[in-house]
């Protein structure tokens, strides 16, 4: 007989997909609240069940865009062009720059960016830790074959930019690098200098605050088999919606990044199945879609295809048509070999495709502002190695679950991806 304990269907989509926007933080590797990942066991004869989720990673490191290792504040490019933040033909901010700006647009529409003159390379460090509460419950009545549960979840998260060094990589040969070097020679001039100009703040970011609120529909049905080594076929589904309660990304703080999926509306959709084998032995595959709604909303935008994507001065309303992530699971598990004690692994690619942008205003050229490096596509590779107990021999009424997790990132593009643990705590009754 298959375990009685039914796999509360807990899938994944990549909530931090809103990162990856213009003049933001890259993406990161962190779960989602309901990734596969979490999944644990309903209990047998229990209806509720309230969980709560936890991890915590903190890197200096990422992924660029050639899948390189690179620093968290270079995976869009390595160095920052102060030449190029002030081409701004169209828009406004270049007549109301302060005196020692312009020493920048003298040099800007001629050919002086040699790869160091007006750059800066930036450093820093990422750290975040989520928690999320949620609760699930499975109906009594059955409209058609297979059990058809309900999970509500609400994530608080906090993350942070932090140690951000600026190092000037002009060269003092020329009378423009003299020039340049001369309005580089105090980063904290520089800061200040952005902030009174385009409101534009390359501060540390610290902020907690709610992720997107999520309701789930998970549908699962066995299929028993009368063979030798196959035990049990079981079939998943799962159709969700989130609302954008999650803390926004602060357009005005370069380093800032977004707790939920900044103002999108999403919709994810998935298929599972799960082999149940002789010996306590399970794999599984999960394919999950995220569908996230077209926004509106005031953004930082590029005015010159040169440009890099933490020196945007200029903002412009925009609408973002959101690409379609991705996402795959495969998993092997000893499943309560000894007692209610699991063990798993599991390996998880996900990919974004492509977003793109379209000014609201004709002050913004929209070729210009999809050249931005933060809309292309990314994507991650990572195993995680996870134990779990469930406590189904020794309680009965009130039954907990806890499960402990490391996840280890391989490999990917456009990404923060530190190293996580984390676990979980679960009560069903």
């Amino acid at each position: 007989m298959k375990k009685l304990v039914k796999n509360l269907r807990i899938y994944f989509v990549l909530s931090f997909s809103m990162y990856s926007m213009a003049c933001a933080m890259a993406p990161n590797n962190f779960f989602a609240p309901y990734d596969p990942n979490y999944r644990l066991p309903l209990a047998p004869d229990t209806r509720f069940r309230l969980g709560l989720n936890a991890e915590h990673g903190s890197t200096r490191t990422g992924r660029n865009l050639n899948h390189d290792k690179s620093n968290i504040l270079q995976i869009y490019d390595c160095t920052q062009s102060t030449i190029a933040m002030v081409m701004m033909p169209t828009c406004q901010i270049k007549n109301n720059l302060p005196i020692y700006l312009p020493v920048l647009t003298s040099w800007a529409g001629s050919p002086t960016d040699d790869g160091f003159r007006g750059r800066i390379q930036m450093t820093g460090e990422f750290e975040q830790t989520d928690l999320t509460v949620y609760g699930s419950y499975i109906f009594y009545q059955r409209l058609f074959p297979g059990d058809l549960s309900l999970s509500v979840y609400l994530p608080v998260r906090h993350a942070s930019t932090s140690n951000i060094q600026f190092t000037n990589l002009t060269r003092s040969n020329t009378e423009a690098d003299l020039d340049i070097n001369a309005f580089l020679a105090g980063f904290t001039n520089f800061k200040n200098s952005l902030c009174a100009t385009a409101n534009l703040d390359l501060n540390p970011v610290s902020k907690t605050g709610l992720g997107d609120l999520l309701f789930m529909l998970n549908w699962e049905n066995d299929f028993r088999q009368d063979k030798e080594i196959l035990k049990n076929v079981t079939m998943y589904a799962m159709l969700g919606l989130s609302f954008p309660t999650g803390v926004k990304k602060d357009e005005n703080r370069a380093f800032s990044v977004a707790l939920g999926n900044d103002g999108a509306v999403g919709m994810p959709i998935g298929l599972g199945l799960e082999l149940d084998f002789v010996h306590h032995i399970t794999a599984g595959l999960d394919v999950d879609f995220l569908i996230l709604f077209d926004e509106t909303r005031d953004r930082r935008l590029k005015t010159d295809f040169r440009q890099t994507e933490f020196l945007l001065l200029n903002k412009g309303r925009s609408t973002k048509d959101h690409g379609l992530t991705w996402m795959f699971n495969l998993f092997l598990e000893a499943f309560h070999f000894v007692g209610g004690l699991s063990a798993k692994v599991d390996y998880e690619y996900i990919k974004h495709d492509d977003d793109r942008l379209t000014a609201k205003s004709d002050a913004f050229n929209n070729a210009v502002i999809n050249s931005a490096k933060t809309l292309e596509e990314w994507n991650m590779h990572h195993f995680i190695f996870q134990l779990s107990y469930d406590f189904f021999n020794e309680c009965k009424t009130v039954v907990p679950q806890v499960k402990l997790f490391y996840k280890l990132p391989v490999t990917g593009k456009g990404i923060i991806y530190p190293p996580t643990f984390g676990g979980q705590l679960a009560i069903n009754f």
